[in-house]
């Protein structure tokens, strides 16, 4: 019945946007990063807890994917493609503050459960005109880890309680690899179309 109660006081909401996330991997005091880009799909609500005050849960689809080079001499050249798909589970508390009516600023901040589905790397190697081509399931070993916890926030617009725009940015707490030595972190920024209802 609780339940019930709750969910009769909940507003849904459908999110499309984009994504772009970074992978930095720190060796010594050195930092490499690598961006992929892509989208994100998914639903929400948000269950009012106080006065404009919210708990606002969901889950989110996201793909990715990015392209490297590299060229030796002319003779060797190799690329990599790299698609990456996740589920996404938010569990944020959010605030709004009307400035005008039918207009609300919101801002949000939690902590959002990551688990990969897939992660591939497609190798082109070109050798003298030869071309190979070689995929690799990133999860395939213990090398690369699928789950992650992220925390952070943003903010965004809504319109008439019925459209809205946001940004949100996130930076994954766990090592994503298994070397210690060289421990990688991911980290999105995301802006997304919402749509409530």
């Amino acid at each position: 019945m609780l339940l019930a109660c709750a969910t009769s006081f909940a507003q849904f909401n459908f999110n499309l946007g984009y994504v772009n996330s970074v992978e930095t991997t720190k060796v010594n005091s050195d930092k490499y990063a690598s961006g992929l880009n892509g989208f994100t799909a998914g639903f929400g609500y948000a269950l009012e807890l106080a006065d404009d005050f919210y708990f606002t849960p969901g889950v989110n689809y996201v793909f990715i994917t990015g392209s490297s080079a590299d060229n030796f001499g002319g003779v060797l050249s190799l690329k990599g493609d790299v698609t990456e798909q996740y589920v996404n589970i938010p569990l944020t508390l959010s605030y709004d503050y009307e400035i005008s009516r039918g207009a609300k600023l919101f801002v949000f901040a939690g902590p959002t459960a990551s688990l990969g589905l897939t992660s591939s790397t497609k190798v082109t190697a070109n050798i003298l005109g030869y071309a190979k081509d070689t995929k690799v399931d990133n999860y395939k070993d213990d090398d690369y880890k699928r789950f992650d916890v992220m925390v952070g926030g943003g903010a965004g617009l809504k319109l008439n309680d019925s459209y809205g725009i946001k940004v949100g940015y996130d930076y994954g707490l766990l090592n994503r690899s298994a070397s210690t030595n060289a421990p990688t972190h991911r980290s999105q920024l995301t802006v997304a179309l919402t749509y409530l209802f």
